[in-house]
């Protein structure tokens, strides 16, 4: 948990509109308004034209474990799901995702030659200065360009190698930890092409095994003319006096699985607020309630 709350972050928090809370809107908000549109399509009299799915699934952004879970039962043979994430969609910072960019995890293993770190040109190969190299060439790795995402990303997240317990001996052994934000054309098979010629062009003593282990994702784009996007604009402009804001997004959601993985079309939507993944991170309790009511009257117009 990040440090600099001012308030408790387990304890919810009302200050000046806002619910302040770990989670608060990342994402225990949306799932307050899922429940309340549960409560309401029980109530009503609603018709049951298709399947349609209310995700509310674990670990988003790491391996997504529940989403791939939930295509696995009968839930995945939803015809739309909707997921209640923190995109409120009134205006074009507080988009929604119609689209949403892929993602690549490299492990690249650096495999140097230990020898005595006093004399490490009598046959060692060290590989924490090979990989370090690596590490500083990443802006040289090839990022193609989309017309909805632009280019995607590159982050070192890791890198690893040396003693454990102090000694003078030139390390071996290197692991370097990448992930990269991959737009529509960058498959697996690219990314890890894309690495090997950068790695191959620096010329380095070490070799260097690449991997791309869990998780991957798959980039997506939605219809805006498919049935529950109509849907959903229709209640969202009933609701709240406007039309949403689409627009791609570079990240990754839930929906990467649902929609690219499992085939069903999902929109995501949810109550605005800010600094998920920080300290201070609240929810606007304005848009609590409008929210559960266009995923009440989608839900009503879809399965109608």
């Amino acid at each position: 948990m990040a440090s600099g709350w001012e308030t408790d972050p387990f304890v919810m928090t009302e200050q000046d509109g806002r619910l302040y809370g770990l989670g608060a809107v990342n994402m225990k908000g949306g799932i307050a308004c899922t429940l309340a549109t549960f409560k309401a399509l029980i109530e009503a009299d609603v018709g049951k034209r298709g399947r349609l799915g209310f995700a509310v699934t674990a670990d988003q952004e790491g391996h997504s474990i529940g989403a791939r879970a939930l295509l696995k039962t009968d839930y995945g043979k939803c015809d739309a799901m909707l997921h209640a994430e923190h995109f409120f969609g009134s205006s074009e910072e507080d988009y929604l995702p119609i689209a949403v960019t892929g993602k690549v995890l490299y492990k690249l293993t650096v495999k140097g030659r230990a020898a005595h770190a006093f004399r490490p040109h009598l046959g060692g190969i060290n590989a924490v200065e090979d990989a370090s190299r690596i590490v500083t060439a990443l802006d040289r790795l090839p990022l193609r360009e989309d017309k909805t995402f632009g280019k995607g990303t590159i982050c070192t997240l890791r890198i690893e190698g040396g003693y454990v317990e102090y000694s003078i001996v030139v390390p071996e052994r290197c692991e370097i930890v990448i992930t990269r934000l991959t737009v529509p054309g960058e498959t697996r098979e690219v990314a890890v092409n894309d690495m090997r010629e950068l790695v191959d062009s620096l010329g380095l003593t070490s070799q260097v095994d690449i991997e791309t282990p869990p998780p991957c994702y798959d980039p997506y784009f939605l219809d805006e003319d498919s049935e529950i996007v109509s849907c959903f604009t229709n209640s969202y402009k009933s609701v709240l006096g406007q039309y949403p804001y689409f627009s791609g997004h570079r990240g990754i959601v839930d929906a990467n699985v649902f929609v690219a993985e499992g085939g069903i079309p999902t929109v995501v939507f949810g109550p605005r607020g800010a600094n998920h993944h920080c300290p201070g991170e609240y929810v606007e309790m304005s848009t609590l309630v409008p929210t559960a009511h266009v995923l009440a009257d989608t839900a009503k117009k879809y399965l109608s």
